[in-house]
């Protein structure tokens, strides 16, 4: 669905501009390349060793899909297409990262820890929304940078569309640099005609108050000037009355004279208020990008609060009803307690009622009445004779606290006299439990900590054991793959089929198996002929090989019965396996002609296109015995 390509550019992130090869050659090469453009610092390069099949990953939750799913990954060969597989997974985590429609969505999945903390997110303009530690989440909003994503266009179509932007955003900065040249003028314009203006207002001002204090003066004078004998009043009036009028037109004329400048002046000031804010909005859109970044910087860090704050609120929410249970339980329990006494009550009401215990209390006091008076009368002692109010006082006592305290310590003196004969008191049977119970502590610590160690014993062991099931899984997958390729090399197919139980293992070929399929699988290799049967031999030498440890290789006659296609095959498919793994030394003995060997080592060279070394294949011809002899 092309509406998550903005999502699954920002989920692969750099390894889109990854490349991956399966041999140091290749990596060689391609740096080479590279270089010969000016490319060779900036390529990323992923070396790969071996196939492996496809990891086995955890599925995204029901109604949902992870990046990893909206992937489809194509490859002439399926173990290359295996192999970039397992980089999406191991490099980019893209099964953990779901696909959603929104922000908000992505934020509850992983604020809310809505599938148990295990996913992250990605919404479809690009913002992703990651945990990256328990109490830590990271929210990108990168995709709002892409204009065009990687996926729905070639490189051509992009760049040309990126120099077109460049273009437009180059034409709208000159147009803005020609725009505030403008205002720039204009600014220095309206201030010179506001610094005119406001001089010339300084001046009229000046003239003003000098106009009004003569003005002042004329009244003054005015007011002095009366009529007098010497000379006739309306003379004197009409020449006081003319100087008047002419001040008060020169006043006239100069406030007239003020209120023009005036105007001038707000307009000036009006024109360098519009040239300012001009300039301001201009400096304020320059400044709009980075405000929109700030802005959406704030929104991310309110969100992640936001989050916490729900998490807070709901964890406030589990105590709440926590609480709420133990006081019910509280409640049920003093419920039960009440009830219990109430029982009590009703079963002591039952076996002896107030009024049995009223009647119980009559013969008490008369039992104590005759005891007291046999006291009284005991042999051995001078009789006495007590009055009604000394034994009622008695009898009182004896039913008094101080009495029951008597009758207590009595029953504790009893106590202590049966714990002498059980062999202690009360403290001592308390410590020796007490004792008992911290060796029974103790104890169940230590096993405890032998249950840990052994369920962490256990877990390393599993993995352990996992880790050895994948790898003998791994190498079994690989040596059978290798096999089928040296195999197909003859236009066979084989098959490995390993048993680990009986460690046994059986070979089963199709010969000419690539151009039927329906060909019969061979399991005895007795029925192959003889060169059939060598090839085999070496093509299973060379799948099993690749996994052997030793420095060293000795294969010894190993075409005598081949044909002369088979042994040109064999021969060539041994060197390129000695050329791929050069850490290892490889002798090979063979009777048959050395020619074959020269032949299988060009062969190889024009095939990898390189220029072997002398020194790859040394070949020793060992003399004949007899005839040296």
């Amino acid at each position: 669905d092309s509406k998550w390509n903005v999502a699954v550019e920002v989920a692969l992130g750099q390894l889109i501009y990854k490349y991956i090869t399966f041999c140091g050659e290749d990596s060689n090469v391609l740096k080479s390349m590279g270089g010969q453009v000016g490319m060779g610092n900036r390529l990323s390069i992923m070396g790969i060793r071996g196939f492996q099949p496809r990891h086995r990953v955890t599925n995204a939750p029901q109604g949902y899909s992870s990046v990893l799913d909206v992937i489809t990954i194509t490859h002439p060969d399926s173990a290359c297409a295996d192999a970039i597989y397992n980089i999406l997974v191991d490099s980019g985590k893209l099964e953990t990262l779901l696909l959603v429609d929104t922000a908000q969505e992505a934020r509850e999945i992983v604020y809310e820890r809505k599938f148990g903390g295990h996913f992250n997110a990605v919404d479809i303009s690009g913002t992703s929304v990651k945990r990256t530690g328990a109490n830590s989440v990271s929210v990108s909003a990168k995709g709002q940078s892409i204009k065009m994503p990687k996926f729905e266009a070639d490189a051509s179509q992009v760049r040309r569309q990126l120099q077109d932007a460049l273009q437009r955003e180059e034409e709208g900065v000159a147009q803005a640099a020609g725009k505030q040249q403008g205002i720039h003028t204009q600014l220095d314009a309206a201030i010179r005609k506001s610094q005119y203006l406001t001089t010339e207002q300084a001046r009229l001002q000046l003239c003003k108050r000098s106009a009004t204090r003569d003005l002042n003066n004329m009244e003054a004078q005015q007011n002095e000037l009366q009529p007098t004998g010497d000379a006739p009043a309306d003379e004197v009036m009409r020449y006081a009355t003319q100087q008047v009028q002419e001040c008060q037109i020169a006043l006239a004329t100069t406030q007239i004279q003020l209120d023009t400048h005036n105007e001038s002046m707000r307009q000036a000031v009006e024109m360098e208020n519009a040239a300012k804010e001009a300039y301001n909005r201009r400096r304020q859109e320059e400044a709009n990008g980075d405000e929109l970044i700030n802005l959406m910087k704030e929104i991310d860090e309110l969100a992640q609060l936001e989050g916490h704050a729900n998490w807070d609120v709901k964890k406030a929410q589990e105590d709440l009803q926590t609480l709420k249970a133990r006081v019910a339980e509280t409640v049920q329990t003093l419920q039960t307690l009440t009830a219990q006494a109430e029982e009590s009550r009703q079963q002591a009401e039952q076996v002896c009622p107030l009024e049995e215990a009223e009647t119980a209390k009559v013969h008490v006091e008369k039992y104590l009445r005759e005891k007291y008076e046999a006291e009284a009368n005991r042999p051995g002692k001078r009789a006495r004779v007590e009055t009604e109010g000394q034994l009622q006082e008695k009898l009182a006592k004896a039913f008094t606290t101080d009495g029951a305290s008597r009758e207590y310590e009595a029953i504790t003196l009893r106590q202590k006299e049966a714990m002498d004969e059980v062999g202690g008191s009360a403290e001592d049977l308390q410590y020796e439990s007490e004792k008992l119970s911290k060796q029974i502590i103790k104890r169940d610590l230590l096993v405890k900590t032998a249950t840990t160690r052994y369920d962490m014993f256990t877990q390393s062991f599993n993995k352990r054991q996992t880790a050895f099931d994948e790898l003998v899984h791994n190498v079994t997958m690989d040596t059978t793959n290798n096999f089928n390729m040296y195999m197909g090399r003859r236009g066979n197919m084989g098959t490995i089929e390993f048993d680990h139980e009986t460690r046994e293992l059986t070979l089963a070929v199709k010969v000419n198996g690539k151009k039927d399929p329906t060909a019969t699988s061979v399991s005895d290799l007795k029925i192959l002929s003889g060169g059939e049967r060598s090839y085999t031999t070496v093509a299973f030498l060379l799948a099993v090989g690749k996994h052997c440890e030793t420095k060293f290789r000795c294969l010894d006659e190993f075409d005598v019965f081949m044909d002369p296609v088979n042994r040109r095959i064999a021969t060539q498919t041994l060197l390129e396996f000695a050329l791929d793994n050069d850490e290892r030394q490889y002798v090979l003995l063979t009777p048959q002609d050395i020619q074959a060997v020269e032949d299988a080592k060009q062969e190889l060279a024009r095939k990898k296109k390189l220029d072997l070394p002398a020194s790859f294949v040394k070949i020793v011809q060992i003399k004949n015995a007899r005839a040296a002899s």
